[in-house]
């Protein structure tokens, strides 16, 4: 990938899936390398897209787990 692919695409993963036509703020390596395939015209296995997002400096992210129904003034009073 060159300088310039690489550019884009993390102008892409900074937009964010939903920008990208997903239904969700969820980047995932299949979803990235649909993408990448898509707009770079580039095709990369999924498998790979994580070894090349760290090359980039990019680390796994997950989001916090909390419960809908969470009540924030309970839980500090608790």
């Amino acid at each position: 990938m060159s300088l310039k692919q690489k550019r884009q695409l993390i102008e892409i993963l900074l937009a964010g899936p939903r920008k990208a036509g997903y239904h969700n703020d969820f980047w995932t390596c299949p979803r990235i390398a649909e993408v990448v395939a898509r707009r770079v015209h580039v095709k990369y296995h999924p498998d790979y897209v994580g070894q090349m997002l760290h090359d980039l400096g990019w680390t796994c992210q997950k989001p916090e787990q909390r419960a809908r129904e969470a009540d924030d003034a309970a839980m500090k009073q608790w």
